[in-house]
């Protein structure tokens, strides 16, 4: 039995280094390299090109290049004369693929704070869990309700990869975040809303009347600023000048209904010009006394995105 074997084995690399079969499978191969590089060969039989099999390799060694859940999105938020008001639309995609239409971008961190996210759905959804945590461990232990600057500066450390941040490295050590956040909230010490914008570079920006991200704020900056303009010379034309900053202030600011029309307005805009927008317009208040959420549907008749 074990001479048959060995007959075999010997007819199989006889048959395998003749030249007839080198030639069959590319001209370029002889018996040396094929035992050499058996990868060469795939498993029915069919020669695999060497650049073929760099590019496999690149894409299995380098598990980034595969395309992320990305929250192409319309996130707006507007200081209104006692608080903020913050919008989003539902949609989350990969590139042109829709794979959530009703999906939560907006998630309330404490009883006067929430957080809007967009970029990568795994890092935001990530650090607002982390966040989340971080801030009821706060009232759990101390009894304190963290202000929204505190939230703000706590999800730069992170972004950042402070090392004192967490103990150590926090949330994003060892990694390239693609996030893009607006952190927006009632402030108890000052009486009044609050705005920080955020970016995946760690920049973070207080906004004094309002903030946009995401792929459909593009479409939106302008026209946001020409509104608010024109409440704030209305404002101003109605009533009187004042000594006292913070009411002239509070006058520049609009009021609650005409910050949640601007949303609204804002919101359909971005759905209707950018791709990554759809869904509907979901709509949070946050006050003194708290959060108040509302959703806006599409108007019957029009067709939903």
């Amino acid at each position: 039995m074990a001479s048959w074997r060995r007959l075999c084995n010997v007819l199989c690399l006889f048959a395998v280094s003749s030249p007839w079969f080198c030639q069959s499978i590319d001209p370029a191969i002889n018996a040396r390299s094929l035992f050499a590089r058996p990868q060469t060969l795939c498993r029915r039989g069919g020669y695999i090109p060497k650049q073929q099999q760099q590019q496999q390799q690149q894409q299995y060694q380098n598990p980034q290049r595969l395309e992320p859940i990305d929250l192409g999105t319309t996130l707006i938020a507007i200081r209104y004369q006692h608080g903020v008001v913050v919008a989003a639309d539902t949609r989350t995609s990969v590139s042109g693929y829709v794979s959530h239409r009703f999906s939560q971008k907006i998630h309330a961190i404490s009883p006067h704070c929430v957080v809007l996210r967009s970029g990568s759905a795994a890092d935001t959804q990530q650090l607002v869990s982390d966040c989340s945590q971080f801030v009821q461990s706060q009232w759990y232990r101390h009894g304190v309700e963290l202000s929204v600057a505190q939230i703000a500066h706590w999800l730069q450390c992170q972004i950042r990869n402070d090392p004192d941040a967490d103990g150590g490295g926090g949330a994003a050590a060892g990694r390239d975040l693609s996030v893009s956040l607006l952190v927006a909230g009632y402030d108890a010490h000052s009486n009044r809303g609050k705005l920080f914008s955020l970016v995946s570079s760690g920049a973070l920006l207080e906004e004094d009347r309002f903030a946009v991200a995401g792929s459909g704020s593009t479409y939106i900056v302008g026209y946001l600023n020409q509104e608010l303009d024109r409440l704030t010379a209305t404002s101003e034309s109605s009533q009187d000048d004042d000594d006292d900053d913070d009411d002239e202030n509070t006058r520049r600011l609009p009021t609650l209904e005409q910050a949640i029309t601007l949303c609204q307005h804002a919101i359909q805009g971005g759905i209707q010009w950018d791709g990554g927008s759809g869904g509907f317009a979901r709509i949070v208040i946050l006050s003194r006394q708290g959060i108040e959420e509302r959703t806006i549907l599409p108007k019957p008749g029009v067709q939903h995105q």
